[in-house]
């Protein structure tokens, strides 16, 4: 009896040490994700300065074209984008580019114009992909190729009006050769913010999950407005880029051309289905579809 006595009550500390080792690592695991948490809020809160910082500047200074009033949670329609958009035409990439993807901004307007014009396939996304909106929402891209009227085209109306919807099948066929995106801000170093809405980040995961770019054959563009250029301290690469952070290659503006020296390395991850929610799987019927 004296042995089983003691034999149980060795088992028992033994016991009690397993679940106090658990209890520990549970605890350092919830440590874990509130301090990731929390770095992720700060870094958002960062992103968010930034922002503010660069739309006031551009506001105060009178950086932007009459039309909209404001660029707050918007792609900045800038003084001059069509000078940038006209430099991107010099580029080597764009000489050699046979289909050119660029996003619906009042900014990169003039672009959309020059790669008609030039006779190349243009790429345009439909405005925030969702069916609630106007201008062809509900589709995922329009492709305008051999366009009559590229200065009507050129517009987000005239992209759904000239452009033909790429259902998911037609894509087999295409291979986006520059993935121009607008920015708020960026750095020399390839570092860029949006608006905050991710949708160049989601449209680089569908196409990536699609095989239309790849992350180190497409080759990423952006014209912006040289004060939209924000030092890399307040930007910097390691604590900024996450998985799904799409990084810019080449930079615009009206009046330089600045090529990312050490380019970093771009999302080849696809769709983050966890990071789909059930609201943004029913704004984007393609995602939907990619779904199933």
């Amino acid at each position: 009896k004296k042995l089983e006595k003691t034999a149980l009550l060795s088992s028992f500390g033994w016991f009690k040490s397993v679940m106090d080792l658990l209890e520990k690592f549970e605890s350092n695991l919830t440590v874990k994700d509130q301090n990731q948490s929390d770095s992720a809020t700060t870094i958002a809160s960062k992103k968010n300065k930034v922002r503010s910082i660069v739309w006031n500047d551009l506001q105060q200074n009178n950086h932007l074209k009459p039309y909209p009033p404001s660029c707050r949670d918007k792609i900045p329609n800038f003084r001059k984008s069509n000078d940038a958009a006209y430099r991107v035409t010099k580029l080597r990439e764009y000489r050699n580019a046979k289909v050119i993807k660029v996003n619906p901004s009042l900014a990169q307007m003039k672009l959309r114009e020059f790669i008609m014009k030039h006779g190349k396939a243009l790429v345009v996304p439909a405005p925030a992909m969702s069916p609630k909106l106007c201008n062809g929402g509900g589709d995922f891209m329009f492709l305008l190729q051999d366009v009559t009227n590229p200065k009507k085209a050129c517009t987000k109306r005239g992209a759904a009006k000239y452009g033909r919807p790429l259902i998911i099948d037609e894509w087999k066929d295409i291979k986006i050769d520059l993935f121009v995106v607008g920015s708020v801000a960026v750095t020399k170093s390839g570092v860029r913010l949006g608006k905050g809405l991710g949708y160049a980040e989601l449209e680089w995961g569908i196409l990536t999950t699609l095989g239309v770019v790849d992350s180190i054959r497409t080759t990423v563009v952006t014209t912006v407005h040289e004060n939209q250029i924000v030092e890399d301290s307040l930007m910097p690469a390691e604590s900024y880029m996450a998985l799904h952070d799409l990084p810019v290659d080449i930079i615009v503006t009206p009046n330089r051309t600045f090529h990312v020296s050490e380019r970093l390395p771009k999302p080849n991850c696809g769709i983050l289905w966890d990071q789909i929610d059930v609201d943004k799987m029913d704004d984007i019927p393609v995602l939907k579809l990619l779904k199933e």
